[in-house]
């Protein structure tokens, strides 16, 4: 059975904080320029086209089995950048945690690591930098907006790395839905959504 490379989708940014329309993701065994299949269903009976073509809002379902690495570049071929020795969500480690609003907002992998946190005044917060974090990891923050008002603004640990410049609270009765992935002590955003 697969697992999957970003929750629920993965998307991609160029460096503007623009989705990368058109971007190309190219897949290999790990450690090597050997290609190696991704999937597009969680069977992993289809396999993707290699590379596999960001839609036009810079998002492809990719799933994974075992372990890769993967290389992203932009429509005229540029690289944004490499991940070596990822690994998607196994199985058991999809768990998620409900995170106490606070002015600042601990979280622990081990607990989790698909997050859950209920905004439910106008007050600003911090996510703290994780603990127990593992490389090739993914953390995916599940942020709901209940307070009846636009939030203050989110800061994040100085181990998170976002593409965007302002990765702020969803406007009310709203879903963040953002995801890092563990490389070198870092946390690197591979994706990020307002929803219903």
């Amino acid at each position: 059975m697969g697992t999957l490379l970003a929750y629920p989708k993965f998307k991609a940014w160029d460096y503007s904080g623009n989705v990368l329309s058109g971007g190309k993701l190219y897949s290999y065994l790990a450690g090597t320029t050997t290609a190696k299949a991704t999937y597009s269903d969680r069977s992993c009976s289809s396999a993707n086209a290699n590379p596999v073509v960001l839609d036009a809002n810079g998002e492809a379902t990719v799933f994974l089995s075992g372990t890769y690495k993967f290389v992203l570049k932009d429509s005229s071929d540029n690289t944004m950048w490499t991940l070596d020795n990822v690994e998607g969500m196994e199985q058991g480690y999809g768990t998620q945690q409900s995170l106490t609003y606070a002015a600042s907002i601990s979280v622990n992998m081990y607990a989790g690591n698909v997050c859950y946190i209920a905004v439910t005044n106008s007050t600003a917060f911090t996510i703290a930098n994780p603990t127990n974090t593992t490389n090739g990891r993914t953390l995916t923050f599940i942020i709901y907006n209940s307070s009846g008002d636009n939030p203050g603004d989110i800061s994040w640990g100085t181990n998170y790395v976002t593409t965007n410049k302002y990765v702020g609270a969803p406007p009310n009765g709203k879903y963040r839905i953002i995801t890092f992935m563990v490389r070198g002590g870092k946390l690197y955003e591979v994706s990020d959504m307002i929803t219903d």
